[in-house]
């Protein structure tokens, strides 16, 4: 007979049982068997038997699951013998599984994954289904649930991720006393946008302004206004925004007072939208105003006299402000209106 025989739940399998004559023997053999795991019956088609017999197991719906190891004995006046097979019960079950194993979604959009329920050894019920360690601001649904193929788990968002984005949730089915699972990594791929400015570096004049365009390009469905700050200007230097909260560009306009600290800084504009925020680098050279003569930041009489000196002839023509090629009264003029605060007008 075979060296090993597996059978499911409920259902029954064959072995046949030969008798093997030596040194004469004809007699009729009875046989038995024992070692049979509990709700697991035997019958012999033939018994006794001269020849072969077809021994029959059959397993209920609750016989004992995993292997056992079988004998069967066969006697006759006096004589006995015996051959041993490994007898397994098998129990019907089902697996699940979600293919794929990981899921990227963002956050304003639902997501799905569809649990599928393998059948496996004659299991023919039907499959609840029920998921956990979600988020408290992700909602799941199944549809169908119980199912006895697949059904489609929905994830929905119920607020604004905190914390941790990724998770790892366990699919859980059940049916009668049978339990199976499966995991699913998800992660949120929150919406976001893109921030930049250009130009990204610009130069202005100590006394005048400039200006770059700040835009913003949304990701993964975002929406929202965004706020706009700056952060770490240069002494001197104010900036405004047109218009602000911008929704996708803004004006920014740098003024550089004729005091503004001379030289490149970089600067920082921050923004600000719904739960994400962005930021963007502007790299800002203050130069000096034609009318400060002494390049040290300050417009004041010692300029004015700077000048006046060289319109009088009393030094060389250096400074010709009104771009007339000749240092006169419109130089002096033009550099007493500049130190008076009402900026610089040279040409």
């Amino acid at each position: 007979m075979t060296a090993s025989l597996s059978i499911v739940r409920g259902a029954s399998g064959t072995a046949t049982i030969t008798v093997n004559d030596q040194g004469g023997f004809s007699a009729s053999v009875d046989l038995t068997v024992s070692g049979l795991p509990v709700g697991v019956t035997a019958g012999f088609g033939v018994n006794p038997t001269s020849g072969s017999s077809v021994l029959t197991l059959t397993a209920s719906s609750s016989a004992a699951a995993g292997t056992a190891y079988v004998t069967v004995t066969g006697a006759s006046s006096g004589v006995t013998a015996t051959t041993t097979f490994a007898l397994t019960v098998i129990a019907p079950g089902f697996t699940l599984s979600v293919p794929p194993l990981a899921l990227s979604v963002y956050e304003a959009t639902p997501a799905t994954a569809t649990i599928t329920v393998n059948y496996q050894d004659g299991f023919t019920g039907s499959v609840n289904l029920s998921v956990s360690g979600l988020p408290s601001y992700v909602t799941a649904s199944f549809s169908p649930t119980p199912t006895t193929g697949s059904s489609v788990l929905t994830l929905a968002w119920a607020g604004f991720p905190t914390g941790s984005n990724a998770f790892y949730l366990t699919i859980t089915g059940t049916s009668g006393g049978l339990t199976a699972s499966t995991f699913l990594f998800f992660d949120i791929d929150l919406p976001y946008f893109d921030f930049s400015a250009a130009p990204s570096s610009l130069t202005i004049v100590a006394g005048t302004s400039g200006t770059s365009t700040l835009s913003a390009t949304p990701e993964l469905g975002y929406t929202g206004k965004i706020t706009l700050t700056p952060y770490d200007l240069p002494s001197g230097v104010t900036a405004s925004f047109s218009p602000n909260p911008m929704a996708s560009t803004s004006v920014l306009t740098l003024t550089a007072s004729s005091a503004a600290a001379l030289g490149t800084t970089s600067f920082s504009i921050q923004g600000v939208g719904s739960n994400i925020a962005g930021h963007v680098n502007i790299a800002l050279t203050v130069a000096p105003s034609p009318c400060d003569l002494h390049r040290n930041g300050n417009i004041t009489a010692a300029d004015v006299q700077m000048i006046i000196n060289e319109a009088l002839g009393v030094t060389p023509v250096v400074y010709d402000l009104s771009g007339t090629g000749v240092v006169n009264v419109l130089d002096v003029q033009i550099e007493i209106n500049a130190a008076l605060g009402f900026g610089c007008t040279a040409k």
